[in-house]
């Protein structure tokens, strides 16, 4: 009996998303104690591209001396001949035409944006252009882990995406990518490596909503996982969630605390550094006001008005949860600031500032919005794009959560006494 743990990532055909499954998948081998496995890495291209690919791999495999059962397999599925064991085969495959060099623009594009990814998360892989994995609806990223202590036998587990399968199932027209991890292969290669599984770690839960910061986000919720913190991020890609999908998604992921990433401009006056929002009847000054509009409005376009939602007696209890949830999101803020202060991050000449930002306003959940910085500074563009700075800022929001966890909770077990 085969046992399998995976994960899929449903309606996004971002980049972005195939680094993030790589990496977790990585990030899960290595939690329990693997080191000597590899990731094969390749792209099987998309519709565009891969039919004039497979005329090119038919007419070079017609000159070949197969036997009829190869030629019958080449007939159905070209690609897989690519994948033949026998050496008598593999011989004659040596100049066989590959996928990798035959992509289209796109595919090309997306391909060298998944391998950045990876290379940015530290994640080592190595190309395999003749990499097959044994279904066919696999297309751009496709990957398989292999651990050499297994024999011949070596694959512990592999994914990749399958834009068009829902399709042609009869679905919706979704794009997809996700990994299956053989929990039985993992267990014989901890075996052949000596290893004792790692004991299970008590994980927290941490929410990542992306603002105009975009996919550097997703280097935070990585560097946060590998540190033992759940990470659930509200969105992949460059749309628009409104706020009430936000809390949504992080009450149902049980979030011990909202935060939200940011990277605003300023129309007019001008501010740099990185600014801690909490939540505040009144804003601390007029930019802070200018932005909490801003954030509202996007609400309102999306038809959420909260200004008129609440009866009394929702709203008095509202009031009451935030007596308890907002000197935690204070604390939280205090300790965000001291760590990016530590590590020479530069801050806003008013580190914290309050404001009405309508994604502060869970009740229950302590919520603080982070500015990273402003675009319309050229030194805080230039700090989003140094990847030295963003390292620093990572490690500075990982201290300030280890930090405040430990003494939220101390502070809650005394409550409860």
């Amino acid at each position: 009996q085969f046992h399998q743990f995976g994960i899929e990532a449903i309606g996004s055909d971002d980049p972005a998303v195939d680094g993030e499954v790589i990496t977790i998948a990585d990030d899960g081998y290595r939690a329990v104690g693997l080191r000597e496995h590899r990731i094969d890495l390749t792209s099987l291209g998309c519709a565009q591209c891969r039919p004039a690919y497979r005329e090119l791999l038919v007419g070079f495999l017609d000159g070949l001396d197969l036997d009829e059962a190869t030629r019958e397999r080449a007939k159905i599925n070209p690609l897989r001949v690519l994948d033949d064991k026998r050496e008598s085969v593999r011989a004659q495959l040596e100049n066989a035409p590959l996928m990798a060099d035959n992509l289209c623009a796109d595919c090309s594009d997306h391909f060298g944006t998944v391998r950045e990814l990876l290379d940015s998360y530290n994640v080592n892989y190595t190309l395999a252009p003749r990499l097959v994995r044994g279904l066919d609806y696999y297309t751009r990223t496709t990957f398989e882990f292999v651990h050499e202590g297994l024999g011949a036998q070596s694959g512990i587990g592999g994914g990749g995406r399958y834009d068009g399968l829902m399709s042609e199932l009869g679905g919706q027209d979704l794009s997809g990518i996700g990994f299956g991890l053989g929990l039985d292969r993992t267990l014989l290669a901890a075996q052949a490596e000596g290893r004792q599984l790692a004991p299970e770690s008590r994980l927290d839960c941490f929410v990542v909503p992306l603002g105009e910061v975009g996919t550097k986000a997703a280097e935070l919720a990585t560097r946060l996982r590998r540190a033992g913190i759940t990470v659930v991020m509200t969105r992949e890609e460059d749309v628009f969630v409104p706020l009430e999908t936000r809390i949504s998604i992080a009450r149902a992921a049980g979030a011990d605390v909202f935060l939200s990433l940011h990277a605003d401009a300023l129309a007019e006056g001008e501010a740099t550094g990185a600014t801690v929002y909490e939540l505040a009847d009144q804003a601390t000054d007029r930019a802070s006001e200018r932005l909490a509009e801003r954030h509202d409005r996007a609400d309102l376009l999306a038809g959420i008005d909260l200004s008129g939602q609440d009866d009394l007696i929702a709203s008095v209890m509202m009031d009451m949860a935030r007596t308890e949830t907002q000197p935690r999101a204070a604390r939280l803020a205090q300790d965000l600031v001291k760590e990016i202060r530590a590590r020479g991050g530069k801050m806003h000449r008013h580190p914290i500032q309050g404001a009405a930002f309508s994604v502060l306003k869970s009740p229950d959940i302590p919520s603080l919005l982070l500015e990273v910085g402003f675009l319309s500074s050229a030194r805080d563009r230039a700090r989003l794009a140094d990847p030295d700075w963003r390292a620093m800022m990572q490690e500075a929001i990982l201290a300030a959560l280890r930090s405040w966890a430990v003494a939220d909770a101390a502070e809650a077990k005394l409550i409860r006494q």
